[in-house]
């Protein structure tokens, strides 16, 4: 099963919940808050440890009762205060690639994400990467700047679909609807950029992402529903 929950961060900005907060995340993700000077990114930091306390704490406890194959949930900042206790230890350590995974729990998979005012945190019983993007709806130089972008890092196939869109705000969609699933598939393998982004293809409509150089691998590619104006993906490998 695959859990996933975002929140928006904006409640956090309030002096009570952000309190609160700091008292429930472990030391190894107080320690990065802390270290953090841009408040936006400290307090996405922040809720991106909430979001992985909570995850975990439902996975241990086995109170996920939902049978379906992928959760997607939107929580609320006070949802997640109740839920949590006492912060469980989630320290990490770093695999071969440089992909964390918690000491104290390494039978869970997990996989965090932020942009704009959402944090997201995906869980698994497999490997798993996760992205989600805020989209830029501007014109004209963003607009130019994602046709650049996927010039240099899009497969063939990939520029293909986003080309076929019928209009600018439907390309401008499947850009982004792109960019997750690729940044989720480089998440799951943990080889970031150094894979190479055009050795690999998305196909959103098959549900699956075409490694040119695994071609053997079934990868599965699952797109969230998430709030307008984001785009998110996860992917895990198609055997489990």
């Amino acid at each position: 099963m695959i859990e996933v929950y975002y929140m928006s961060v904006l409640p956090l900005e309030a002096e009570e919940f952000f309190r609160q907060a700091k008292g429930k995340i472990d030391a190894h993700r107080l320690q990065k808050v802390e270290q953090t000077k841009m408040i936006k990114d400290k307090l996405l930091r922040m809720e991106a440890g909430l979001l992985l306390q909570y995850a975990v704490k439902r996975r241990t406890e086995g109170t996920v009762t939902d049978s379906s194959a992928v959760i997607c949930r939107q929580l609320q900042v006070d949802e997640i205060l109740k839920t949590v206790g006492g912060p469980l230890d989630l320290s990490c350590a770093y695999g071969i690639q440089g992909k964390p995974y918690l000491e104290k729990f390494p039978e869970i998979y997990f996989s965090l994400s932020h942009s704009g005012e959402y944090a997201l945190c995906a869980l698994s019983d497999t490997e798993i990467g996760a992205d989600i993007q805020q989209m830029c709806e501007e014109e004209n130089a963003n607009r130019h700047r994602e046709e650049q972008i996927a010039e240099r890092q899009f497969s063939p196939e990939e520029r293909e679909w986003m080309k076929a869109a019928s209009t600018p705000e439907e390309r401008m969609h499947r850009f982004y609807r792109l960019w997750t699933a690729k940044e989720a598939y480089m998440k799951l393998t943990g080889q970031g950029l150094s894979q190479g982004m055009k050795n690999f293809a998305a196909v959103p409509g098959e549900k699956r992402i075409l490694d040119h150089h695994a071609p053997q691998k079934e990868i599965f590619l699952h797109e969230l529903q998430v709030p307008v104006g984001y785009a998110s993906a996860v992917c895990v490998y198609g055997e489990n």
